[in-house]
Formats: structure tokens, sequence, C-alpha cells
């Protein structure tokens, strides 16, 4: 493993929450999607679904390609991109996504907290190379984090004040705390 490669975490930009309503105000959803071509399994890019994400199926713009239907099921469910990541595999070299991390981190915000907090959860923890899983609220100064504890095991733990976590992904090991978490960000402890 290289460290200096472990040391170059993804992250990715926060989506700003947009009302459900108001994009079926605005695109009429219905209608759209009674106007699609559909691929032999009934997919289509017309399909919305408002309440998780924008377009029905993860990898929505490929779903009238063969590469879709080679995907494993679980891959044609379910395609995330976390707030930020830790990959110290160098074979997991693909530009745009990530099959193995170790450490994955969610931002929780009251659009997001119970979709990072169940169902991507879910998923995640289905990744054998998956060691850390850290949630950190936007609003509080509150942070948990899931750790591999053996095969089908992880321990839970929330953060207090002062208390250092200490995470190891390959041959990079990384301390962090709440403060740490929170620097610069206008929350107060307490």
């Amino acid at each position: 493993m290289n460290a200096g490669r472990c040391a170059s975490a993804q992250l990715q930009m926060p989506r700003l929450p947009v009302p459900p309503s108001a994009l079926l105000d605005v695109i009429g959803a219905e209608q759209f999607a009674r106007r699609a071509a559909r691929d032999p399994l009934g997919r289509s890019l017309r399909d919305l679904d408002l309440t998780r994400r924008l377009f029905r199926y993860p990898l929505s713009f490929v779903i009238h390609s063969p590469a879709f239907d080679a995907l494993p099921d679980a891959a044609q469910r379910a395609f995330y991109y976390p707030d930020a990541m830790l990959v110290c595999d160098d074979a997991d070299d693909h530009p745009e996504y990530k099959e193995r991390p170790c450490f994955i981190a969610e931002v929780l915000s009251p659009a997001t907290a119970n979709i990072d907090a169940r169902e991507k959860w879910l998923h995640y923890r289905e990744l054998p190379s998956l060691r850390y899983y850290l949630m950190v609220d936007s609003e509080r100064v509150w942070a948990r984090l899931l750790s591999r504890a053996g095969e089908g095991r992880w321990l839970e733990q929330q953060l207090d004040a002062g208390e250092v976590v200490r995470i190891e992904c390959g041959g990079l090991a990384i301390a962090l705390s709440l403060e740490d978490l929170y620097e610069d960000t206008g929350l107060s402890f307490g």
C-alpha cells in the first residue's frame, strides 16, 4: 500500500436539497414519465424518485445499455457518492467511482440524516473493505463512528468532547476528535 496515495481522500461537494414538491410543480413528473421510451425491462431515463434522488435508477444515464444490464443486481439498485472517503487499495483506480473504501464519512443534514443512517449504512456495511463509517451532524456537535470489529460485527461509538479516535487504513493512521471535525464551523460544544 502506498501511504501517500491513501492520504489523498476523495471529497465530494455537498448537494443542496430541493423539495420534491417543487420539482413536481416545475416538470410535471407524471406526464414526463408517461412519454418515456422504455428498455426491455421497463426502465426509462424519465423514471423519477423524488423522495430519495432525482432519477429512480442510480445509473439512469446508462440504463438503455448492455453495460447497465451487466452490472450486479446490487449495483443496479444502489450507487452512492459519500461526502468523504478514504481508499487505500491501489487496484481501486477507476476515475469516477470507488469500490473498496476503507473509511466513509457522511455529513448529516435534516434532509439526508435518515438516508445516511439507514439506507446508506445498510449498503456500506456490506463492503468487505470498509472498516469505518463516520456520521457527523451539520447542525449540532455530534458524531458517531461505526468500526468493523469482525465478521458481521460493528462497534458503535458516539464521540465525546476531548476524545480521540484512531482511523487506520492501509499504512495510514489518522487521529480524529470532535474538535477536529467541527473546527471553524461556528458550532459550540456544550
